[in-house]
């Protein structure tokens, strides 16, 4: 009877534990709300982007072949113009030829790091100078180069570093797919690039002639000494840790994930098809597109895009403003929180604010800002 009593007892203590795990487990509901402001500045606009300081939000933008740099400044819920910003004149005539392809990374609102296809410069502005330039034909050998993934530069004040993607030139083989480092900081002291030893995710499995692969660009934050990249069609995130050099590696898969549908990759073996497998799957199926870490909630957000427009052989059935959109909340320990998902407001990306998440889209002559405010369960 007693031992009988005693395996109740622990049967009983084995359900509790699994319902408690199981609780502990569950996704918690993420409300959201949106809020719009709309900014009338110029057609033809540039580096678009916010950069947030002690004195205040401010959102930047440029138009082409223009010396100046138009600031705003967030003001009661709107951005207000506040500025112009003067780009050093022997900056631009050292890049004449690729005027129209800046983008920026505030270190503050006096120095700025500028980019372009070709060079990386810091610039101050306060005193209207060129302070250095870098080639990217002298940073690495004659075969990478370092990429500006989408204009989204952001100054890593912790390392004083600026942390870039690595692209091999020789995309013929295709073996910076999955055999080579793609992470680097840029250090503007020295001039140098500390490659990181994480290696793309090659991520294959086989049924019979049918595979699904893994997103090539890596999407990437940091928090301080932390990296954290994330793909565009895996759930695999890595983080590296720089100051014990430390490599961890997690398969993340939220409530909507929905696996790539199989695809017959027969010929796949000339490089120009896999490229359109890749672009084919990644567009009309889900689709992981921002990965980035919010200072000040120490959350990160996993941005994604889930049901597709469908299409048969003369186009698409439905619209782009029938995709889903949405993102994943993920603690510190890259634990999810929860999912949000709404339909059809899309944006260029998302920065996390001290007043919640701001995202944009140009039209015309307009930008159209976009703050994304969330609340759930801490």
């Amino acid at each position: 009877m007693q031992n009988n009593y005693m395996l109740k007892n622990l049967g009983l203590l084995f359900l509790i534990s699994v319902l408690f795990c199981s609780c502990l487990e569950k996704e918690k509901e993420i409300k959201y709300s949106f809020t719009q402001d709309t900014i009338v500045i110029a057609k033809n606009l540039q580096i678009k982007g916010f950069y947030e300081d002690k004195s205040g939000i401010y959102f930047y933008a440029k138009k082409y072949y223009c010396d100046s740099l138009f600031l705003y400044q967030e003001q009661n819920g709107h951005f207000e113009f506040h500025s112009f910003l003067n780009l050093p004149k022997s900056y631009l005539d050292s890049i004449k030829e690729l005027n129209s392809a800046i983008d920026l990374a505030f270190i503050n609102l006096d120095s700025v790091i500028a980019y372009t296809p070709q060079t990386i410069a810091l610039l101050d502005l306060k005193n209207n100078a060129l302070l250095k330039l870098f080639h990217h034909s002298d940073l690495l050998n004659d075969t990478c180069l370092l990429l500006n993934r989408g204009g989204k530069l952001k100054w890593n004040p912790e390392r004083k570093t600026l942390p870039m993607m690595i692209i091999c030139n020789d995309v013929s083989r295709r073996t910076w797919n999955y055999d080579t480092k793609f992470l680097g900081e840029f250090s503007l002291e020295t001039g140098q690039v500390n490659i990181l030893p994480l290696i793309y995710p090659y991520v294959e499995e086989y049924y019979g002639n049918k595979n699904y692969y893994s997103g090539t660009d890596p999407m990437i934050t940091f928090k301080r000494d932390r990296y954290v990249v994330g793909f565009n069609t895996s759930p695999v995130i890595f983080t590296y840790t720089a100051n014990n050099n430390k490599i961890d590696s997690f398969f993340i898969v939220n409530s909507n994930y929905k696996p790539l549908d199989e695809v017959d990759t027969t010929g796949l073996s000339n490089p120009s098809n896999y490229i359109n497998f890749i672009i084919e799957g990644s567009t009309y199926q889900f689709y992981f597109e921002q990965l980035v870490y919010d200072e000040y909630k120490d959350v990160y957000y996993r941005f994604f895009a889930k049901d597709m427009p469908k299409k048969n052989k003369d186009g698409l059935l439905n619209t782009l403003k029938d995709k889903y959109y949405g993102l994943t909340v993920m603690d510190k320990n890259l634990k999810i929180i929860g999912d949000a998902l709404w339909q059809g407001k899309k944006t260029n990306y998302w920065v996390p604010s001290s007043k919640g998440l701001l995202g944009m889209s140009s039209y015309d002559d307009k930008v159209i800002i976009i703050k994304l405010t969330l609340t759930y369960e801490k």
